[in-house]
Order: structure tokens, then sequence, then C-alpha cells
């Protein structure tokens, strides 16, 4: 969920932007399923983070690296539940928002594919 609103509850306050109200009319199922997902996609760029670094920067370790792919398709399977998720517990202007919170993550994923020159990145 929303990483501001997450900082604004560890110091006592309550963040009332139009994304974390939106956010916080979600089931409570999906802010579980959220936290969790959030938590396992940060594992998984740590991961690409560590190979990388391993490589000395250089995005050939990458490449070159058989769990990419591996890293790649867990990415793409639970951002795309994610998305359902979301889908089926919001609409319009409230969905916008919710799936706004995961864009960083799509976007790591779309310069992984790129990485692995996939045709397309996450639909």
């Amino acid at each position: 969920l929303h990483v501001r609103r997450l900082g604004h509850e560890a110091l006592g306050f309550q963040c009332a932007c139009e994304r974390c109200t939106a956010e916080g009319q979600l089931p409570r199922t999906m802010h579980v399923w959220s936290e969790l997902s959030w938590g396992t996609v940060m594992r998984l760029l740590a991961s690409v983070a560590r190979t990388r670094s391993q490589s000395g920067g250089k995005t050939q370790g990458l490449t070159d690296d058989p769990t990419l792919r591996q890293v790649v398709d867990q990415l793409r399977g639970l951002l795309g539940q994610t998305e359902k998720r979301l889908e089926a517990s919001a609409e319009g202007r409230a969905l916008e928002l919710c799936l706004a919170s995961w864009a960083p993550c799509m976007a790591a994923l779309g310069d992984l594919q790129g990485l692995l020159r996939e045709p397309e990145a996450y639909d």
C-alpha cells in the first residue's frame, strides 16, 4: 500500500491524501495481500540488486544469471494477481489510485524484462 501512509502511521499520523483514502476503503484481505506481496517484491528486487552488485554493477551479470528469468516470472505473476485483486476490489478513480502504488514495482519489472529482451513489458 501507499508507502507514505505507512511512514505516517509509524509516526502516529494518518495520511488523508486521495490515494490513502482509496486504499483505506479496500477490503482487509486486500490490505494483507498488498503487504505480503510488497514484501515479496522487495525481496525479489533485492536478489537482483545483489546479483548486479556482485557483477560490479554491470547488467551483463544479470542477463547471464539463470535466476533472473525466475525473478521476472515471479514478479509478473505476483503483479498480475495484485492487479486482478485490485480490479475486483475497486473501480474508477479509486482503482487508478491503488494501481499507482504499484507503479514502481511494475516499472522495475519492465526494466528487468528489457534486460532479458522480452518483446513486451508488463501488461
